[in-house]
């Protein structure tokens, strides 16, 4: 009889959580409690229609069959849209160029005296040789080892600069930019050092845009360390966390 309990209890719970599971509460309480962190950290939601005016908005868009280690089709919509809104000789710096399709997309969509610079490792690039190592998500080396890095195509554009180079050495003030997308290494010292980089030398007025904002990971708890000083904002529905400079 008590194994027949013990089996009933079992069998209760299994259901009680698949339930739960079904009607996606656990989903729920999971946003409510992100958000929950990230205001408690100075960093408010903000609506799509609140910084972009879509209707003054007209995107080329390619390649969008997008997977591991690209943004999100709403996410490449928003970083586009941007880009599409730069002045005539304004520029794109990308840290993070992985398979180059941010980087395509933003290219046929800004002006005809604009480019997009863009920063990566070089590929084939090994674990050993870079010096922050231990400091890297498994994330991160997925990422650096993944062979669709080669796959980037950028011969028949003119108007993207590919530099390879860790970011973290890289001599910011040698380039000229007006939007900068920080998507490149995710531990906390070199989100921090991008971060610090690109508000030093990002043209005024300029936007920076963050992605794979967690709340929790190394990209948050950066951000909320500065939060206080910057105005900072979660863009609804995504991982982009973005800063307007003036």
């Amino acid at each position: 009889m008590i194994y027949r309990i013990k089996i009933f209890i079992k069998l209760l719970i299994f259901f009680i959580f698949r339930f739960l599971y079904d009607v996606n509460i656990w989903k729920s309480v999971l946003t409510y409690y992100r958000l929950h962190i990230s205001r408690k950290n100075s960093i408010d939601t903000i609506s799509i229609n609140k910084i972009i005016k879509w209707e003054e908005v007209s995107l080329k868009l390619k390649n969008l069959n997008l997977s591991g280690g690209n943004v999100s089709r709403l996410e490449m919509l928003i970083i586009t849209a941007f880009a599409s809104n730069l002045k005539d000789g304004e520029n794109v710096l990308e840290i993070g160029t992985f398979n180059g399709k941010t980087t395509i997309n933003c290219a046929l969509n800004i002006k005809n005296k604009s480019n997009i610079f863009t920063v990566d490792l070089p590929e084939g690039e090994k674990i050993e040789n870079i010096d922050r190592k231990d400091d890297y998500l498994d994330y991160d080396k997925k990422l650096i080892r993944d062979l669709k890095r080669k796959d980037k195509d950028f011969k028949n554009f003119d108007n993207i600069n590919q530099i390879y180079t860790d970011s973290t050495k890289l001599d910011f003030s040698l380039y000229d930019f007006s939007l900068a997308f920080i998507d490149g290494g995710h531990d906390y010292e070199t989100v921090k050092s991008d971060t610090k980089n690109c508000i030093s030398f990002i043209k005024r007025p300029g936007v920076i845009l963050w992605h794979d904002y967690d709340v929790t990971n190394p990209v948050g708890k950066y951000l909320h360390s500065i939060s206080e000083k910057y105005d900072i904002k979660w863009i609804e529905d995504t991982r982009l966390c973005i800063l307007k400079l003036s």
